[in-house]
């Protein structure tokens, strides 16, 4: 596409934000590309899924492909974050200033954080946007799943972050990450990687140390054993039995030597276990677990952009 054509799709855009959308609008166009397919074939899936037989050949065939689909995208969708911090950190800032190219605008009357924060806005509006998008159309297909392809995509596991607005709060860390990395490096590739690795380390802690945590586990206690364990609905932590003073032996416990030749059942009663008992989240945490788990990640993401800026006007001061 020529740059005549390129000007005509932005009519609205004039200064720095002409220069921004202008200069990245490959990365924007591959972007709402892969949203627009992504829209086309959830609707030729629903619409599959309304007018066809469940049980017919065809529909079945559909489900299973839709599964492995979500699957991908559910994987791909952790990564997302931090190509998004990467893509800030360099491309959009690191590589401007390796460059010297922002010297050009600052010189045209445009101020070092109006540069900055037109970069930020611009990035913010299509990747929050389309991301908000993608969690939507995920929903979606998951819902006109059969419930056994579901079980696949269980709540709380690979498909949790796809499934509600962690995944925007998750892109609007990468981008508030990735600009103050790109201020603070200063060189693209550098700047990518570090962006890229610091975002996948905030997942990884709210993912293996800190969801779990931030909405109060439920314990279930039974006299006989717990049928909702290890199933989709209900994400379960700890398991075992009670002792009569309330003393947990744990199921893992009757892993080792103590267990030998014994049922875990057997080996927890043998060690004065009389009921059952396992923490879990069921279903119904879904929303807590989510919307708080967003609140931390946007409150961390606005952190990181008020650090950007002030890192910008202290190393700027003086820039018109």
């Amino acid at each position: 596409m020529s740059a005549t054509s390129s000007i005509s799709l932005l009519p609205r855009l004039s200064g720095p934000r002409w220069v921004a959308a202008h200069q990245h609008r490959t990365t924007g166009r591959v972007f709402g590309g892969f949203v627009a397919v992504s829209f086309l074939a959830v609707a030729a899936f629903l619409a599959v899924s309304a007018g066809a037989d469940p049980k017919a050949d065809f529909a079945q065939s559909a489900d299973t492909g839709m599964t492995m689909l979500l699957q991908r995208v559910a994987g791909a969708g952790m990564l997302l974050p931090a190509l998004v911090g990467a893509f800030v950190a360099g491309p959009l800032v690191a590589r401007e200033l390796e460059s010297g190219t922002y010297t050009w605008l600052w010189t045209q009357s445009v101020s070092p954080v109006r540069w900055l924060a037109t970069k930020l806005a611009l990035v913010s509006a299509v990747t929050l946007s389309g991301t908000a998008v993608l969690v939507v159309l995920f929903r979606l297909a998951r819902g006109a799943l059969s419930a056994e392809a579901q079980f696949s995509l269980s709540w709380y596991d690979t498909a949790y972050e796809m499934l509600g607005p962690v995944q925007v709060a998750m892109c609007a860390l990468g981008i508030g990450v990735g600009a103050l990395v790109g201020l603070l490096v200063r060189k693209t590739v550098p700047a990518m990687v570090v962006a890229g690795i610091t975002v996948l380390t905030v997942a990884w802690v709210f993912t293996g140390l800190l969801r779990k945590s931030l909405w109060p586990v439920e314990t279930l206690v039974s006299k006989t054993p717990i049928e909702s364990l290890h199933t989709p609905a209900v994400w379960d932590f700890a398991d075992g039995m009670l002792t009569a003073s309330g003393t947990r032996v744990l199921t893992e416990t009757c892993w080792g030597t103590e267990g030998v030749g014994k049922t875990p059942e057997q080996c927890m009663a043998d060690l004065g276990g009389v009921q059952y008992f396992a923490d879990v989240h069921p279903e119904s945490h879904f929303w807590p677990l989510q919307l708080i788990e967003s609140g931390l990640l946007l409150v961390l993401a606005g952190l990181a952009v008020a650090v950007a800026f002030r890192v910008l006007r202290g190393r700027h001061a003086g820039a018109s």
